[in-house]
C-alpha cells in the first residue's frame, strides 16, 4: 500500500490533466546522454507511434519555419557562455557575506569551492528538486546507516556478535524494511544488490561490536545533534555515532564506500568532516575526541589516532594535530569571508588551480588539485566545457 501510494503521488500532476499536457524531453544534459524517464516510457507504450505527436526542436529550426504543426517558433541569435574564469566579481559583496548557521558541508565548500558556497546559500540557486528514486550506492548507504545505527542502539547487547547470528537478524529486519523504504530493491534483478548490502551490514555490525566493546566503550549515541558558537555565527552537525566509555568519547562516521578516498584525506590532514565533528564534541571539554571513518563495504575502520589500534585500516598518528588543522581552517574561513566582502568569488577548476589565491597565502587549507567531484553548477562555472 505504501509503495502504491508513493507511485500515485509521483504522477499526480499527469493524472490531473484535463485538456493538454506538454512534455519537454532532453536528449542530453551537460553533454551527457539523458536517461529515459520511466513515466515517458509508459507513455510511449500507450501509442503505436509517439513520433506523430513529437516535435523536434532540431527539425523546426532546420526548416526555418515561423510555425511548425501549429507551434509558433521564433529564431533567436545564439549566445555563448563566457569562457571559464578563475574569479567572479560582483559589485555588492554584502549581498553574499552575511551570517548563517554553518555546517561541515558549507564550510568545506567555502574553503575549497567558494562558488558552491555562494550559489546555494546566498543566491538561492539549487539543482532541480524533482523527487528522484534513490538507487545504487546512495540507497545502499542510507539503508546500511539505518540498519547499523538501529542495531547498535537497540540490539548490540542482546544479540550474539558472530556473523551468522547477525546475518540472520538483518535478513529478518531487511525483509520488513525494504518494502517500505527501498521498494526498488525488491524488483527482479536486484537480488545481488540486496545480498551485497546484507553481507556487508552483517560484517560491519560484527566489526563495530568488536571496536566498541574491546576498546572499553559501553554506550552508543547515533545521529547526535550538536550546535556550538563559531566565530560570528554557529556551527551545527549531526554525528553518525558517538561512542562513550569511562572518561572518554569517540566519533565514528559511517561511509558505504570510498576507502581509498577517505584514507588519503586522513593522510593529507584534510578530513574536515571528522575535524568539525570533533570540534563540536570537544566544545564542552578540553580534549579533542578521537574520530574515525568506518567503511561499511570493507568493514574497516580508518582512524588517525591510536585509540582503535589493531583494527584493519588503522593509520599511524604521523600527522598534523587537530589543533593545528583547526587553526588553518579558521584562517581559511577569515580569508574567504574577506574575499566575499569584496565581491570576489573563487572558482577552482582542476588544472586552473595553479592560479588559486589561496595557494599564495601561508597557513591556509591547501586547495585540491582537482575540480569538485560533484558540481551541479558545471555549466555556470565552465567546467562542463573544459
Amino acid at each position: 500500500d505504501y509503495t502504491r501510494h508513493r507511485a500515485r503521488a509521483a504522477i499526480a500532476a499527469v493524472m490531473s490533466t484535463t485538456k493538454q499536457i506538454t512534455f519537454i524531453i532532453c536528449k542530453s544534459i551537460a553533454g551527457q546522454t539523458a536517461t529515459s524517464h520511466p513515466l515517458y516510457e509508459r507513455i510511449q507504450a500507450s501509442f503505436e507511434n509517439i513520433e506523430d505527436i513529437t516535435f523536434s526542436a532540431q527539425n523546426i529550426f532546420q526548416q526555418n519555419k515561423s510555425s511548425f504543426a501549429g507551434v509558433q517558433t521564433e529564431k533567436v541569435q545564439p549566445r555563448q557562455f563566457p569562457a571559464a574564469d578563475r574569479f567572479w566579481q560582483i559589485q555588492d559583496g554584502n549581498a553574499i557575506n552575511g551570517t548563517r548557521v554553518e555546517a561541515y558541508s558549507s564550510l568545506n565548500n567555502l574553503a575549497y569551492y567558494p562558488f558552491n558556497y555562494v550559489l546555494p546559500y546566498w543566491a538561492d540557486l539549487h539543482p532541480l528538486s524533482i523527487q528522484q528514486i534513490s538507487e545504487g550506492a546512495l540507497l545502499a548507504g542510507n539503508l546500511a546507516h539505518y540498519l547499523l545505527e538501529e542495531y547498535l542502539l537497540q540490539k548490540r547487547s542482546s544479540l550474539k556478535g558472530d556473523y551468522k547470528s547477525l546475518r540472520k537478524y538483518f535478513e529478518k529486519t531487511m525483509a520488513e524494511l525494504v518494502p517500505k523504504e527501498a521498494a526498488n530493491l525488491g524488483l527482479p534483478g536486484k537480488e545481488a544488490e540486496l545480498e551485497d548490502i546484507l553481507h556487508w551490514v552483517s560484517r560491519s555490525a560484527e566489526s563495530l561490536k568488536q571496536v566498541i566493546e574491546e576498546n572499553g566503550y559501553d554506550r552508543v549515541e547515533p545521529e547526535k545533534k550538536l550546535k556550538v558558537s563559531f566565530k560570528d555565527t554557529e556551527l551545527l552537525g549531526y554525528i553518525d555515532l558517538v561512542i562513550q566509555g569511562p572518561g572518554k568519547k569517540s566519533i565514528i562516521d559511517l561511509k558505504w564506500g570510498g576507502y581509498t578516498r577517505y584514507k588519503t584525506m586522513l593522510e593529507n590532514n584534510n578530513a574536515l568532516q571528522l575535524l568539525i565533528y570533533s570540534y563540536l564534541l570537544k566544545a564542552k571539554g578540553k580534549k579533542w575526541p578521537d574520530a574515525s571513518y568506518f567503511i561499511i563495504r570493507r568493514a574497516a575502520l580508518l582512524a588517525a589516532e591510536n585509540s582503535f589500534a589493531g583494527f584493519e585500516g588503522y593509520l599511524p598518528a604521523e600527522r598534523e594535530s587537530n589543533e593545528e588543522t583547526w587553526q588553518r581552517l579558521e584562517k581559511t574561513y577569515r580569508f574567504r569571508k574577506e574575499q566575499l566582502a569584496k565581491g570576489l568569488i573563487e572558482v577552482p577548476l582542476g588544472e586552473l588551480n595553479a592560479g588559486s589565491a589561496a595557494k599564495a597565502e601561508a597557513g591556509l587549507l591547501e586547495m585540491p588539485d582537482e575540480a569538485e567531484q560533484y558540481n551541479p553548477y558545471g555549466i555556470l562555472t565552465g567546467e562542463a566545457f573544459l
